[in-house]
């Protein structure tokens, strides 16, 4: 017994001094990188696409989001997987190179891993003041870290169980998209009168034919019992907000341009913008019919341009420089020295009235609806591979919210 006793208490010491003695994973060298995902796109689309599904929710192969969900692999166990396939399955072994087969790893780890193993471009102190915030008052119904309210799922760890696309999705979804609602039973919201006079309004937790649990507004629990109540009001909908694409600006949900900008709020760096005018294109005198005889784009159409989005913003801005009577030029300016990671701009004045007209720039205050038209307007079209995450997020969302039917 005394041997016994003595194996039992030295046995965990054994085992935990083996495991810290263990080699530590081998890094990925590709996981985060957004070249290397957006590589590791194309090959999954080539390779992988025809079994798992175009969006890796599944087709002749496995469902990648919910099996990659339930049960996480490590780095270098999926780079195995892919290089060695799967026994006993229609998973083959592939002869990727090293490189290629880190790059696939990337994008299935983009595809399907939570939001915290992704760059994720903006401004996170903005983002935490507009949650914490009355516009966008996530925290009159969310907690994190133990702040705010606990009427609605606490979200102190939904960065690390829920992939980007699933949290974009939840805040902005697609319109008339069900699947907010697919993991509606169990917290459904609730108008409950009671026979005192009484009203309580929340979520209800545990909802039975005898008894009733409400967590109010204010995150107060209520416990009722069904002899108590004179109606019971149930929504058939989240009680999340629907209005998030209305209610919060354009430069708000925005991701900002796409790679450079956000380089450099994280290395605390400021950007000096050329040609701000696109060769005059934005003063406006191109768009307003025959230009003056002089005009450079005349002679050489430089820099490249999306005519149909300049023609759009120049509307805007001619509409704004109207309300403040100045150019449309000191507007286009303006917009650009209102930008937090801007710095300065080059301007290219060929006359003293332009580069006085130019200066004056510096004392246009555009007011919070200029900003918000101007960044409407302006906003970047999709591009691979956000495209992609936002549009598989879709079926992603719908995969995660729909309950597991265990077998």
């Amino acid at each position: 017994m005394r041997i016994s006793a003595a194996l039992l208490l030295t046995l965990p010491v054994l085992l935990r001094a083996q495991h810290d003695q263990s080699a530590p994973p081998k890094p990925n060298p590709a996981i985060k990188d957004p070249v290397a995902i957006a590589a590791g796109a194309k090959l999954y689309n080539q390779s992988c696409g025809g079994c798992h599904g175009p969006d890796g929710v599944g087709g002749r192969g496995p469902n990648l989001v919910r099996q990659l969900q339930s049960h996480q692999l490590k780095d270098d166990e999926l780079f195995a997987a892919i290089r060695n396939g799967v026994p006993g399955t229609d998973m083959p072994p592939t002869s990727l190179s090293d490189d290629d087969t880190w790059k696939l790893t990337a994008y299935i780890r983009a595809l399907t891993g939570p939001a915290s193993d992704s760059r994720v471009p903006g401004d996170p102190v903005a983002g935490e003041s507009l949650y914490w915030g009355e516009k966008a008052g996530c925290g009159g119904c969310h907690a994190i870290l133990g702040k705010g309210s606990r009427m609605g799922p606490d979200l102190s760890n939904i960065g690390g169980s829920r992939p980007l696309a699933y949290i974009r999705q939840a805040i902005v979804p697609a319109k008339n998209d069900p699947s907010r609602n697919f993991a509606l039973y169990g917290k459904e919201g609730v108008t409950v009168t009671l026979k005192n006079g009484k009203i309580v309004k929340g979520i209800a937790r545990n909802r039975s034919n005898y008894s009733l649990q409400v967590v109010d507004t204010k995150g107060e629990l209520h416990l009722i019992q069904m002899a108590d109540v004179k109606a019971l009001a149930v929504l058939n909908h989240s009680l999340m907000p629907e209005d998030y694409d209305t209610r919060l600006t354009a430069a708000e949900l925005r991701d900002l341009e796409r790679e450079i900008v956000p380089m450099l709020r994280s290395e605390g760096l400021g950007l000096l913008v050329w040609s701000p005018l696109a060769g005059g294109l934005l003063s406006g005198k191109y768009a307003a019919g025959a230009p003056e005889a002089g005009s450079r784009r005349t002679a050489f159409d430089f820099p490249p341009v999306d005519k149909a989005r300049a023609d759009a913003c120049i509307d805007v801005m001619r509409t704004i420089a109207t309300q403040h009577g100045v150019s449309v030029a000191r507007i286009a300016l303006a917009w650009l020295l209102h930008q937090p990671h801007v710095t300065s701009i080059i301007v290219g004045a060929k006359r003293p009235d332009q580069l006085t007209d130019n200066i004056a720039a510096t004392e246009v205050a555009l007011s919070a609806s200029d900003m918000d038209a101007l960044h409407k307007v302006s906003l970047l079209p999709a591009e691979y591979p956000g495209w992609m995450f936002d549009l598989q997020g879709k079926y992603r969302a719908s995969q995660l919210a729909a309950p597991v039917i265990q077998e």
